[in-house]
């Protein structure tokens, strides 16, 4: 019983981690979170021996672990048993983290037909859903469970041409009342991942999925920093031929903001989110295209930012400096400097002789160590107004600091070669 209670509390709360990643993040290190999951799943196959937990918990763990990317072959396989004794599951279509449990779990030619069939059916049902959009324009709340289940669809199954293109002809459909309500669920980015998935490379959807992306930046609240990244990193995965040339969907992106100043890019608050989020990907030159272009605006805009934000872009351009070292010679150094002066000010307004109020707060250590880490990076590149504030910002952190930060100053200090 304390078992089973102990599996339920631990599910609803990755559960919740799993739909709110900006909430682990700032609460859990990788390491345990890991840790939390790895003992999650080892009661939870004990557990499936003695065929105590309901049909639901198991489809709820499934779809959990799904999203969690924390399915191994072993964990398929223990449940793709237990869901094949239970008629209520194994009679249906199979959808989400119970369908990739059959195909990840060593499928033989009978599973692999039920996986097949259940994709079909849900292929089926979604170039329906897609295509009755726009006389029920409030089907729209049964959405989401569709679109996240064709991101599974795509990776256990592959299309056939004439079901690609009646899917490509409804999304285009359904795509007016897409565009109205992407501010009022959170549909964008699944559905953009489910496309991607599914090897749809059609320029139109595409084109639409960007520009729909564009006007969800612009509405600075409307999407969150995890969301701009697995929209980056899809970008970057898909291939979207244009004027029959194998493309990935970043460059369509790029080019439209080559041709086109979106209201977004004079959104001080969106464009840093973008240009923050772009540098978290692996460096390419794609990348270094997006991001030469958003660094451009954010550094016209830096008069603008809030202090939050203001801590948030020198970080991020001192990163690409850093990243991009051979091809800075594009950026307006007066602009940086600008920068700097800004973050000059800041900290003598925000810290200047109130040393004493910050002695015990970890989130002040941390920006004010991030400072400092982009002024030691900047004060190599730009000079006289970086070495300015790489003095204030260790002055300040020496005056309110311990031992565990006079060693992060160091590390610092060895990896960006400081004497």
């Amino acid at each position: 019983m304390v078992n089973k209670l102990w599996l339920s509390s631990t599910l609803a709360s990755l559960k919740l981690i799993s739909k709110s990643p900006y909430l682990y993040k700032n609460t859990l290190n990788p390491k345990e979170l890991s840790t939390i999951i790895g003992e999650f799943k080892q009661k939870l196959l004990i557990s499936l021996d003695s065929n105590d937990l309901s049909d639901n918990f198991l489809v709820n763990a499934a779809n959990c672990l799904y999203d969690l990317k924390a399915f191994d072959k072993t964990t398929s396989l223990a449940l793709r048993r237990s869901f094949e004794s239970r008629k209520n599951i194994i009679t249906r279509e199979l959808k989400g983290g119970v369908l990739w449990a059959f195909y990840n779990g060593y499928p033989n030619t009978k599973r692999r037909k039920l996986v097949n069939s259940s994709c079909r059916v849900a292929i089926k049902q979604a170039i329906k859903k897609f295509r009755d959009l726009k006389v029920k324009v409030t089907d729209v709340v049964e959405f989401e469970p569709i679109i996240r289940n064709l991101s599974v669809v795509g990776k256990c199954y592959r299309l056939p041409s004439s079901s690609k293109v009646r899917l490509e002809d409804s999304i285009l459909e359904a795509s007016t009342v897409f565009r109205l309500v992407f501010d009022c669920f959170p549909l964008l980015v699944p559905l953009t991942v489910s496309v991607a998935s599914l090897n749809i490379h059609n320029e139109k959807i595409a084109t639409i999925l960007l520009d729909a992306f564009c006007d969800s930046l612009n509405k600075d609240d409307m999407i969150t920093n995890d969301e701009i990244y697995l929209m980056l990193k899809t970008l970057m995965e898909w291939d979207v031929p244009k004027l029959g040339v194998e493309r990935k969907c970043i460059e369509l992106f790029i080019d439209s903001l080559s041709r086109k100043v979106y209201p977004f890019l004079n959104n001080t608050s969106a464009t840093i989110k973008l240009f923050s989020q772009t540098l978290k990907l692996p460096k390419s030159d794609l990348l270094f295209g997006l991001s030469n272009i958003l660094v451009k605006h954010v550094l016209l805009n830096v008069q603008f930012c809030t202090n939050t934000d203001l801590v948030t872009v020198i970080d991020a351009v001192s990163h690409f400096l850093f990243r991009y070292k051979s091809d800075i010679i594009h950026i307006n150094m007066n602009d940086i400097n600008k920068l700097v002066d800004n973050v000059i000010c800041y900290l003598r307004v925000e810290y200047d002789n109130k040393f004493e109020n910050y002695v015990d707060s970890p989130d002040t250590l941390n920006t004010l160590l991030k400072i400092y880490k982009s002024s030691v990076i900047l004060s190599k590149t730009c000079g006289n107004n970086s070495i300015r504030l790489e003095e204030i910002s260790l002055h300040i952190i020496k005056s309110i600091s311990n031992e565990d930060t006079e060693d992060r100053i160091l590390k610092i200090q060895d990896k960006f070669g400081v004497k």
